[in-house]
């Protein structure tokens, strides 16, 4: 019957379209790939799965309800579908994403001017609800059957694609490859492993020690993690340090790393009868949480160790984030007498003018200015107009005499590099002094 016809209809649209933004959905885009993948039986056609992933979406939920971030994918859906062709399917998947397949060998235009097309069309502003809004979006792609040939395959690569993008920034695209994938599973396994490894006491610390510009004599250490994971081997912070951040687990690895330090550093200077400071590296997330600035102070108490000794390396990040909170927490911590300088200087977002809201100590000049000799005339005016803002300057990575010689000359209050030392573990540090006191430049 005509009504039993409409019914079914009906349910055939509601399995298979979505009905906010009218574009068929996954349950469609799954069948539609299957069919064509179950044709194509000896690989002869290639395809473009792009996974198109909104920006901003839940912020506009949060802000001004679900309903505006409804109305958002379907003014996002009317410009996808502005750049659909017989060749080019529009799909909504789910949450802020949706997924474009490209018939390669018959498509009108090339998935990069596919690509490049939409993302312009989805950075203009869109009127949700009578504000207007700039979204944008990234895009991750999998090629079929180079990345896969499976729909759970190519989707997987296609996604992994998409967080390579967002690395790049908003409005950026990126086609999979397998190194990606490679890289995206062992910060897999970072993660996981990094969830035990202070628990089971993997981490150790080594010492690099700073040396006075002038008299060359030891002037303190800097303090530098290192893991030692039974799964992965001895591990350098560069590899899992922004892993920590992003889980959180900087703080407590931060809180162990800054109680370490002080322990060690208390008992070389009492075997050697010396006052030497030591410097340790701290992440903005352990800064912006709430009870930092007394976790140190307590740290401090408990391993008696004097606050002048200490002093925490901030990275320019501190400026770029553009949180009050971070410099405030510093500035306290500089009041109760611990030292603060600015790591990398040079090399980041900030300048002279504005770390005047910082209370330095220090600032520390990145290793590739010092061995550039196109910018040693800038080197030399970086210190020169530190020593005016009356800061100390730590000059790193020093691996010759003549960078020596030159920084020297320059007026550079500390050195530190390989041409002194290579980072060292606590129980060499006390024989690195004697030798090196008996056989200093």
């Amino acid at each position: 019957s005509v009504a039993l016809k409409k019914n079914r209809e009906e349910v055939y649209r509601l399995a298979y379209t979505d009905t906010n933004t009218g574009l068929p959905n996954q349950n469609m885009l799954m069948e539609t790939l299957d069919v064509y993948i179950g044709r194509d039986e000896k690989q002869e056609q290639e395809l473009a799965l792009i996974y198109i992933l909104l920006n901003g979406f839940d912020d506009i939920c949060a802000s001004y309800g679900c309903f505006a971030g409804n109305l958002m994918l379907v003014e996002t859906a009317k410009r996808i579908l502005s750049r659909e062709c017989p060749s080019c399917k529009a799909y909504y998947y789910n949450g802020p994403g949706f997924i474009l397949l490209v018939d390669m060998k018959n498509a009108c235009r090339t998935v990069q001017e596919t690509i490049e097309s939409i993302l312009e069309d989805l950075s203009k502003p869109m009127d949700i609800q009578g504000n207007y809004h700039r979204i944008g979006a990234n895009c991750g792609i999998a090629f079929y059957p180079k990345n896969g040939s499976d729909f759970n395959t190519l989707l997987m690569q296609a996604i992994t694609a998409l967080f390579w993008a967002k690395r790049s920034g908003e409005g950026t695209y990126a086609s999979f490859n397998q190194s990606m994938s490679e890289e995206l599973v062992k910060k897999t396994q970072i993660r996981n492993y990094l969830r035990k490894a202070l628990e089971n006491q993997e981490f150790f610390l080594e010492y690099q020690p700073q040396i006075d510009g002038s008299t060359k004599e030891i002037t303190g250490f800097e303090a530098l993690i290192r893991w030692n994971s039974p799964e992965m081997g001895v591990m350098q912070p560069n590899l899992f340090i922004a892993i920590a951040e992003k889980t959180g687990l900087i703080i407590s690895i931060g809180d162990w790393v800054l109680a370490q330090a002080c322990q060690d550093m208390r008992k070389i200077n009492e075997q050697n009868h010396t006052s030497f400071t030591v410097a340790v590296n701290v992440s903005v997330v352990q800064i912006l949480n709430d009870t930092y600035v007394s976790r140190v102070l307590n740290t401090l108490s408990k391993e008696r160790f004097p606050l002048n000794q200490l002093e925490l390396e901030v990275t320019e990040t501190l400026f770029m984030d553009h949180d009050s909170r971070a410099i405030t927490r510093m500035n306290q911590l500089h009041d109760h007498g611990i030292r603060i300088a600015l790591d990398d200087f040079g090399t980041g977002y900030s300048s002279l003018s504005t770390i005047n809201d910082l209370k330095l100590n220090t600032i520390k000049i990145d290793k590739s200015l010092i061995r550039r000799s196109d910018v040693q005339e800038l080197t030399t005016m970086m210190i020169h107009m530190g020593h005016m803002m009356r800061l100390g300057i730590v000059a790193e990575g020093v691996e010759t005499e003549a960078e020596m010689k030159e920084l020297e000359e320059a007026g550079c209050d500390r050195l530190q590099g390989f041409l002194f030392s290579k980072p060292i573990p606590f129980e060499k540090v006390g024989p690195f002094i004697q030798k090196y006191n008996e056989t200093r430049f």
